[in-house]
């Protein structure tokens, strides 16, 4: 018997730019959409504990708000243009970069309380020390380009638009001449072709986290 062909969707051009306080609810609808599912997430929040999605996306676009106003962290969408001038633009996707000058403990915690309702507050907390621990490992004091989140919204998956939101970072870091390291899912990954994949253990200390990827600048010399 014959293997179905698999449909390839086409790739799609999006416009890559800072997000702005006004599209918070946006990006805060493409993050639910991309991870309400994602087995870490029913982890750490099953379904039947967690607060109605109005309510689950208006506690995001309050912390997107929040990473805004506070101008440590860079909020990069990626928006699909309108279909030959009819309808209006859509937020595809988003990711959050970090620029890190010095070795820190942990970032700083940018959800509300409300968001904790029905949250492994013990688990989330115990898998961020050991994602953490791990990226100072490896990164000491050095200078580097971090994503902290990357969400493209399902309908939008497998067209570019994730590498485009990655491609940013990769550019500033090497117009810097610095180096990038995140923390890939499966999906993730396959982003990531010539990066330097860390050892790749699922559980540590009974802790689910995800593999960890860094890359070199394409222009060391600069730094």
């Amino acid at each position: 018997m014959s293997t179905p062909a698999v449909t390839k969707k086409p790739g799609i051009q999006p416009i890559i730019s800072r997000m702005s306080v006004q599209e918070a609810h946006a990006a805060a609808t493409v993050q639910l959409n991309a991870l309400a599912l994602h087995p870490v997430q029913l982890r750490i929040q099953p379904l039947d504990k967690r607060p109605s999605v109005s309510a689950q996306i208006e506690i995001k676009a309050q912390a997107f708000r929040d990473v805004l106003a506070g101008g440590q962290r860079r909020v990069i969408k990626a928006v699909v243009p309108q279909d030959n001038g009819v309808g209006d633009s859509e937020v595809a996707g988003v990711a959050v970069w970090m620029l890190f000058n010095e070795k820190k403990p942990q970032l700083e915690d940018w959800i509300h309380e409300e968001a904790l309702v029905g949250v492994d507050v013990e688990f989330r907390d115990k898998r961020v020390a050991i994602m953490t621990e791990e990226r100072n490992n490896i990164m000491g004091d050095s200078k580097y380009w971090y994503v902290s989140l990357m969400v493209v919204d399902p309908k939008y998956q497998q067209r570019g638009i994730g590498q485009a939101l990655l491609q940013w970072g990769l550019d500033q870091a090497d117009a810097e001449g610095l180096e990038v390291y995140l923390e890939s899912s499966d999906d993730g990954r396959r982003l990531s072709f010539g990066w330097s994949a860390l050892p790749d253990e699922q559980f540590e200390g009974g802790v689910l986290k995800w593999p960890a990827l860094k890359r070199r600048s394409t222009n060391q010399g600069s730094a």
